[in-house]
């Protein structure tokens, strides 16, 4: 083989998977990220890679420098990728003038005709280098069997660093316009070194082809190799899909995991390729079929031991320092654990597709034709795979049927081929023993995809799981969880399961990561990213759109209210589904006639929907998740702008756990690009809710406290201890000014350079927490916020400093700096009562400060330790007093004046009253 047709060939290989990377990203923004537009933009490239191997194969065999044809290629996709943002614009406007006129249920019509529009050309062109660089090749002598399985492995392994490099380089420090336009010039640049070589290749005589003396392949034998090439690009496709999620239930779905899972697929294929060039022999479908009982036999043995991956990947963070600085170590792990998953299976594959080939294309006068004619076969089988894989076996039987089904057709493409082979009957004998396997696999191994969903290492707490054996990790995780719901689409796995010891807590793990639960934390998130939008707009609340289901009780939360409308866009069905079983929280939302549900990606269908809205609340999953941070970009704020009423408001989501500053600071100043006014709020557990609008926000009391008698409202927010005026403006932690004083100046976030989609998972990875101002700590800035305003329109009583206390005690925000000095003033207040000092020394104990606990309930129950034992409620809390970091008491509300009568005593149950006191 020559060396100089295997570098252009590796550099070729490694540019169509930067295009197919960087392009399908691209095109996502627009076409959306949800399965159906992903399996459309592949079947595309796909499609058109089959159809250039096809049309160009023949061209090959008839001229008489089959290099000029690859030079020619090579620069005509060099200059389209130049000039794709162009394309890409183009083909935007063409979509969004076009896919209006058609109704949801089929739009994706438009999105094919602009997929392919965008890829087809491209891809049909890349569909010719093999074809033309065979023909090439045999020009020197070399034969076809010897070449075919050396370049295919050459242009793999390019595939491979090329799929490596542009998910963990080039997209995260170039962008996409930049990644795509580098390698438009090294396909230039590959154009002209084609050319030089093809200069230098004529100027040395080279012997003649040697005809080939393997004996000849009956028609049969041809028919059944192309019946198995067309079969394995179809299995192979069912068993990427059924990887991806495999490993993303066990990894998490970064970006990075996706990256590393695409790279070692082609990395397997490169290896098996490799090594099947150095095995002699002529070409023998027995061999053939050999190869492909090798792949059923290999994915046979290894479905069982999917289950052992998530443990070793648990050991191996065990291991691991979660410092940023061991993050590119930990991307070796990611490496490691895709490999341990596929590289078996993927070694036979891709000795398996030379094997057949070179039947088929074995004569060097017609190799371009009949190699075309393979890889059209095998890419025809490829695309197929991927539509009905992910688009319907997948939903329609889940992951561990989607493996079965691939077993059973690779089986049936080995028996096949080892069927039309000549030989005795000994032949079919791989053929049984990968049959035996299977059989014994599907008898053995039922239910382990439905334990992989539960098991989800990837955020089990380290020092609890690490010190466990596989065994007892298993047990563990299997004992402590009680699965309600599984359900695999072409988005998700998606899993709904209740604690055993606490029936009560339930929770959603989409793709292994929990996405909603009935915990006091989320439900105060969940309840207020619902209502908070609809409570505080300046204008009635008629339209609402929702992106994300979830659990269905954010939708509840804007369903408490008068809106006539409510739009929920969700791009999974099976979280649809799984919001179901959770009615007793989110009160079957999903049954009121006002909801209209879309299953859709976001952006494509605000892109397309013409209906504005009072409201538009966005609670997607975190960024750190692949596709999610498309949600968090200066183009996808510019959509919503253009869908919100003029004075709507955006609640947008976003977190403070497994998040560092610079990221928050990054998505609040692109958020502030087109909405000047953004305040933040208080969720439950270290969620922040971020009210932002067009023009300078401010509450109306009147107004607020009306829409609180609303008997929905009540039903929701007294469960969370959330009541009256005071209560909601408590939870406002940051103001405008605050916030755009914290945030300062630097980058966005944007489609092209989308910094959060590589920097989340390297917070998510280190731990990180962020910690964004919080103006009610310090009496100079807690003058900004609206609580601080309504309290100097509304003395304090004894009632109102309840509602703030527990408001901002609820969902576990332990360190809150309202809680200690809203039950100082409460205790201040209401002396003689003794709920506010109960509250106040639970504050105190869990900040450290037993003394100022044992000195509140001195009055009470007498001094010293006994005190403090004798309540049963304090114990659990003085338990976990160690963690929580001592805060100095805020005097926030001490210096606010009583009124001037006695407030009555609060009950023993310390029920702060419902009665909201509108502005006077």
């Amino acid at each position: 083989m020559n060396r100089a047709a295997a570098a252009l060939l590796f550099f070729s290989g490694a540019t169509g998977l930067v295009y197919e990377v960087a392009w399908s990203k691209v095109l996502a923004d627009v076409l959306g990220n949800s399965g159906q537009a992903h399996a459309i933009v592949l079947a595309s490239f796909m499609g058109g890679l089959a159809l250039g191997a096809w049309l160009l194969g023949g061209l090959a065999d008839r001229v008489r420098r089959p290099l000029l044809i690859y030079a020619a290629i090579e620069g005509a996709v060099g200059a389209y990728a130049l000039a794709f943002p162009q394309v890409q614009q183009g083909l935007e406007a063409l979509f969004l003038s076009v896919a209006p006129a058609f109704s949801e249920s089929w739009r994706a019509l438009p999105k094919l005709v602009v997929a392919a529009c965008a890829l087809a050309p491209p891809a049909i062109a890349m569909g010719g280098t093999m074809p033309a660089m065979i023909r090439h090749v045999l020009r020197g002598g070399d034969t076809v069997g010897h070449s075919l399985a050396q370049l295919y492995a050459v242009n793999s392994l390019g595939a491979a660093a090329g799929a490596w490099l542009t998910g963990t380089v080039w997209l995260p420090s170039l962008g996409l316009a930049a990644t795509s336009q580098s390698a438009g010039l090294v396909n230039l640049t590959l154009a002209a070194a084609s050319l030089v070589v093809e200069r230098l290749f004529d100027a040395v005589p080279h012997p003649r082809p040697v005809p080939p003396t393997e004996p000849t392949v009956p028609a049969r034998g041809v028919t059944a190799a192309i019946v198995g090439l067309v079969l394995s690009g179809f299995t192979s496709m069912l068993f990427e899909t059924g990887w991806i999620r495999l490993v993303t239930l066990v990894v998490g779905a970064s970006t990075y995991a996706f990256t590393w899972i695409v790279t070692a697929f082609i990395f397997g294929i490169a290896l098996g390729s490799f090594w099947f060039s150095r095995r002699a022999g002529p070409p023998s479908l027995a061999q053939f079929g050999r190869l492909q009982a090798l792949v059923a036999l290999a994915v046979s043995v290894s479905l069982p031991l999917y289950l052992v991956a998530p443990y070793l990947f648990l050991r191996v963070r065990v291991l691991l320092a979660q410092r940023v600085e061991a993050f590119p170590a930990y991307q070796l792990v990611l490496f490691g654990v895709s490999l341990a998953v596929m590289v078996i299976p993927t070694f036979f594959m891709g000795a398996a597709f030379p094997a057949g080939a070179r039947l088929v294309a074995r004569a060097s006068e017609t190799a371009g034709k009949r190699l075309g004619l393979v890889w059209a076969a095998n890419t025809v089988g490829t695309v197929l795979g991927a539509l009905l894989g992910g688009l319907w076996l997948m939903p329609s039987f889940g992951l561990e049927t989607l493996f079965i089904i691939g077993l059973v057709l690779t089986w049936l493409g080995a028996t096949v081929a080892l069927w039309a082979s000549p030989g005795s009957p000994r032949r079919l004998v791989p053929s049984l023993v990968a049959a035996v396997a299977l059989v014994l696999t599907a008898a053995s191994s039922a239910g382990w995809a439905s334990l992989l969903a539960r098991l989800s290492p990837f955020r089990a707490a380290l020092a609890a799981m690490g010190t466990l054996t596989f065994s007892e990790y298993v047990d563990t995780r299997r004992d402590a969880v009680v699965q309600d719901f599984v359900r695999d689409d072409t988005f998700a796995t998606v899993f709904v399961g209740h604690e055993r010891r606490n029936p009560s807590k339930r929770f959603l793990l989409v793709n292994g990561k929990a996405d909603a639960s009935t915990d006091s934390g989320d439900l105060v998130t969940q309840t207020m990213l619902g209502q908070l939008g609809v409570l505080l707009a300046p204008k009635p609340v008629k339209q609402v759109m929702m992106v994300g289901a979830g659990s269905g009780v954010s939708l509840a939360g804007t369903l408490a209210s008068d809106a006539e409308r409510v739009d929920l866009v969700e791009i999974s069905p099976a979280v649809l589904e799984a919001a179901r079983r959770f009615g007793d929280v989110n009160h079957k939302a999903l049954e009121d006639p006002r909801v209209h549900v879309h299953l859709d990606d976001a952006r494509t269908f605000l892109l397309l929907e013409p209906r504005t809205y009072d409201v538009i609340v966005s609670e997607p999953s975190n960024p750190w998740v692949s596709g999610i941070s498309s949600l968090f970009t200066q183009e996808f704020f510019e959509i919503v702008d253009r869908r919100l009423a003029p004075d709507g408001l955006l609640v947008q989501w976003f977190h403070t756990y497994e998040m560092n500053d610079e990221l928050v600071k990054l998505v609040l100043r692109t958020l502030r690009t087109r909405f000047p006014s953004v305040t933040g709020w208080q969720g439950g557990g270290g969620d922040l809710v971020l009210i932002a609008s067009r023009r300078p926000f401010a509450v109306d009391f009147q107004q607020l406290a009306a829409r609180l008698q609303a008997p929905g409202v009540k039903a929701l927010l007294s469960p969370l201890r959330i009541e009256g005026v005071e209560g909601v403006l408590a939870l406002e932690q940051v103001s405008t000014e605050g916030l755009l004083a914290w945030a300062g100046a630097g980058g966005l976030n944007s489609d092209d350079k989308n910094v959060l989609e590589y920097r989340a998972p390297v917070a998510f990875f280190a731990d990180q927490d962020a910690s964004p101002p919080d103006e009610r700590r310090r009496p100079s800035r807690f003058a900004r916020l609206e609580l601080s305003r309504y309290l100097e329109l509304n003395p304090l009583d004894a009632a109102a400093a309840a509602r703030v206390h527990f408001a901002v005690s609820s969902g576990q925000n332990d360190d809150s700096p309202l809680r200690r000095s809203s039950a100082a003033a409460w205790m201040r207040l209401a002396p003689e009562d003794p709920a506010p000092r109960e509250a106040y020394a639970k504050v105190a104990l869990e900040q450290g400060e037993a003394d100022a606990a044992r000195a509140a309930l001195e009055p009470l129950v007498g001094e010293g330790d006994r005190l403090l034992q004798s309540r049963a409620a304090l114990a659990d809390h003085r338990k976990r007093a160690a963690p929580f970091r001592a805060l100095p008491p805020p005097e926030l509300l001490e210096a606010v004046p009583p009124p001037p009568k006695s407030p009555p005593a609060l009950p023993e149950m310390a029920r702060p009253p419902s009665d909201a006191r509108p502005k006077p």
